[in-house]
């Protein structure tokens, strides 16, 4: 083994001056070089991305020791999968190798690709890392949204409930299809005749004008599927119940008879068009099952536009 070993070797000569005479014997034992040996670790990595991100950057060290491990130097390479790329390819002594996958140009599924370091005359060369990657449907968070964002409708005081009005509850993401949804309200005149389903739907409720006095009235409607939460402004405005056919037909004729809420009124009864005009006034005479007056005959011979405007 490795050390300094001392001897003496004694020469006697029988009636020699000097004798006996000795020879102090020297050896010393070198220790073997330590080898050149090349180590990269870890010898394996693995990530799981969601589709669509743009790269995910790794690395692993390499590992020089031995004799001339300091001035030895080393590259790297990968194999032949296009979504690698080797950054730090190469260098001298210990340090890292890096590299970066392009996950944007890869669809869902598992990518295994294998790091090729190499240190020429060191032993453990050419070491590797398997590189695994998963890509993953990215998960989209449940929403819910309320179509259209509000409504604003009228009514006389008075009239009592109104037909059904509905919106639609449009559910997107995780678990949409299977996820239930319920609708709730803080206004008294308003009644749910539907307020809960089962993925994208309706809900439908009424209002009731008969509790109310004139004014503009707002509900927010809170809609919750899951932990996604979605309002709906429903704005009825009640008006006084002066309207009457002779005011109506006046008030097409010649003006300036009906108030501006009150045409609204009338409009949002007829054909929605945003101005009152013939076609709001023969929608008001159906629903109270008149017959056009006299006066209206000449307006109702001229050509008319979408909707019966004059």
């Amino acid at each position: 083994m490795a050390g300094f070993y001392v001897d003496t070797v004694t020469v006697s000569v029988v009636g020699a001056a000097g004798s006996p005479a000795t020879v102090v014997d020297t050896l010393k034992i070198l220790a073997l070089p330590e080898p050149l040996t090349l180590v990269v670790q870890p010898g394996a990595r693995s990530v799981v991305v969601d589709a669509g991100e743009i790269s995910v950057a790794d690395s692993a060290s390499v590992i020089l020791s031995g004799a001339g491990a300091s001035i030895t130097t080393w590259t790297a390479s990968h194999g032949t999968a296009d979504w690698i790329t080797v950054t730090t390819s190469g260098g001298t002594g210990s340090g890292a190798v890096t590299w970066l996958r392009d996950v944007a140009v890869l669809n869902p599924g598992v990518y295994i690709d294998t790091i090729t370091v190499t240190a020429t005359g060191a032993n453990g060369s050419p070491a590797r890392v398997i590189d695994t990657i998963t890509v993953r449907d990215p998960i989209v968070p449940l929403t819910v949204a309320v179509e259209p964002v509000g409504r604003r409708t009228m009514a006389v005081s008075g009239d009592g409930v109104s037909p059904l009005d509905s919106a639609r509850v449009v559910l997107a993401g995780a678990g949409a299809a299977s996820e239930i949804w319920v609708a709730s309200s803080g206004a008294a005149w308003s009644t749910f005749n539907r307020l809960t389903g089962t993925g994208t739907g309706y809900m439908r409720w009424t209002r009731d004008a008969g509790v109310l006095t004139p004014g503009i009235y707002v509900d927010t409607i809170t809609v919750v599927a899951g932990p996604a939460t979605s309002q709906f402004l429903d704005t009825l405005e009640v008006t006084r119940a002066v309207l009457t056919v002779d005011d109506a037909v006046q008030e097409l004729l010649e003006g300036g008879v009906l108030a501006d809420v009150h045409k609204r009124y009338l409009d949002s009864l007829g054909n929605r068009d945003g101005v009152f005009n013939l076609g709001d006034v023969l929608a008001h005479l159906d629903r109270l099952d008149m017959a056009p007056p006299p006066e209206l005959g000449a307006a109702l011979i001229r050509p008319r536009g979408p909707g019966g405007d004059r």
